[in-house]
């Protein structure tokens, strides 16, 4: 069932704050994971207590407008501690070798976490300024910005699933997904930046929602008149009474069960900087067959072309 979103969003400044924050919180849910999975293969359930205070906390703050301010140095702080505290722990370990594997693998997932939060600190800061300026930005940029938080999701699996690009390569557990961006010179494409944040959290969403084994397809493209930002997964679908709800902040399907962790506003943060930037938004959906949303926004006249 494939409806267009047309009723504008009333959201309060705090609930805007909130939808800014959506890519934060999903990566800071994904490195408490992380590191209470450190804490485990160190025997010491107590590790890393300073850097989950501290995550929380950042977390509990991002309901303030000021969230972008905020996080710059509260991110780098939370690095830095976190980087002291698996030092500390390396250092103390009684049996060096034990679950090194597992543990080299997860500190490096974190430093992954951590280039992702940072990207997203400069990003906000600029969007704080300017949240709707189009750039030219590159598309392998892009591509790898995207890899990397997919590798962080694939990780935090624990080993459950896999996330690959070519489908001979998929096996039961392993979610395919594809991406296609389409530009005049297939090296940029002129897009505001804060539409990578929706990009990310729709497929972070369709993958939520998705059982392993499905598919995710993602399509970016400037025709030089509108920006098109699609994403379309075959999970479980959304009720059709549900369909101009979900947009609705804090709202969920009645099919989406304990799915909660993230906030859950990624639909709202699409259909809010959909609106703000005149453009429009459909949702296309059956339950067990899976879900498409569509953004397209116009193009101005006049964008920032470099990158």
């Amino acid at each position: 069932m494939k409806k267009e979103i047309s009723r504008a969003l009333s959201l309060t400044e705090n609930q805007v704050a909130l939808l800014y924050s959506h890519s934060y919180l999903n990566i800071l849910n994904i490195l408490a994971d992380d590191l209470a999975s450190l804490a485990g293969s160190f025997g010491n359930a107590d590790a890393f207590s300073g850097s989950r205070r501290m995550a929380g906390r950042i977390k509990n703050a991002f309901d303030d407008t000021s969230f972008p301010l905020l996080s710059s140095h509260h991110i780098q702080d939370l690095h830095n501690l976190v980087e002291q505290e698996i030092a500390s722990e390396i250092r103390d370990f009684a049996d060096a070798e034990k679950n090194r594997d597992a543990i080299d693998e997860t500190i490096n997932n974190i430093r992954s976490l951590f280039r992702i939060l940072h990207n997203l600190v400069r990003m906000h800061t600029h969007q704080k300024i300017a949240p709707e300026m189009w750039k030219s930005l590159k598309i392998s940029d892009i591509k790898s910005n995207l890899e990397e938080m997919l590798r962080a999701i694939e990780n935090n699996s624990r080993g459950r699933y896999r996330i690959v690009g070519n489908q001979a390569d998929q096996k039961e557990n392993d979610y395919l997904f594809t991406f296609t961006v389409e530009s005049p010179d297939k090296e940029t494409i002129v897009m505001p930046t804060i539409l990578q944040d929706c990009l990310r959290d729709l497929i972070a969403n369709s993958r939520k929602y998705t059982k392993p084994g499905g598919q995710i397809s993602a399509l970016l493209a400037n025709d030089g008149e509108k920006l098109v930002l699609e994403v379309r997964d075959n999970g479980i679908g959304i009720p059709e009474q549900d369909i101009d709800m979900v947009v609705h902040f804090g709202y969920r399907g009645k099919n989406a069960g304990d799915r909660t962790r993230g906030g859950g506003f990624g639909l709202t943060k699409a259909c809010y900087v959909t609106q703000k930037m005149n453009g429009r938004m459909w949702i296309d959906s059956l339950p067990g067959k899976g879900t498409a949303i569509t953004l397209e926004i116009p193009v101005p006249a006049e964008t920032q072309e470099d990158v």
